[in-house]
């Protein structure tokens, strides 16, 4: 469980750096900044959900997790996805990253 734990505060800070990323660009920042670290933070949370369905082997492409912990992980994956596609809001990425914190 200390595995997924370390997995769940690396996405956690992938997704707060691509929140603040997000942030300084909307203020005239770097745009590439944005796009690597929405990539981070997107490649830190699928790495979680993996470790999930490892943990959680009733965990399917129809399925949700049965565990609170793996139900909170899935709400960050889907905001992190909203929040890096087109259009996608620093807010979305904020949310996921304290849901993550929650899981942990």
């Amino acid at each position: 469980m200390y595995y997924f734990s370390s997995l769940l505060h690396r996405a956690a800070y992938a997704i707060s750096a691509a929140v603040d990323a997000s942030r300084a660009w909307q203020d005239g920042g770097d745009p590439d900044l944005v796009a690597d670290t929405a990539w981070n933070a997107d490649e830190a949370t699928a790495e979680a959900v993996a470790a999930l369905a490892y943990i959680d082997a009733a965990l399917g492409p129809d399925t949700y997790p049965e565990t609170r912990a793996g139900r909170l992980v899935m709400a960050a994956r889907l905001l992190v996805l909203a929040g890096t596609d087109e259009g996608g809001q620093s807010d979305e990425l904020e949310i996921a990253a304290a849901i993550l914190k929650l899981a942990v």
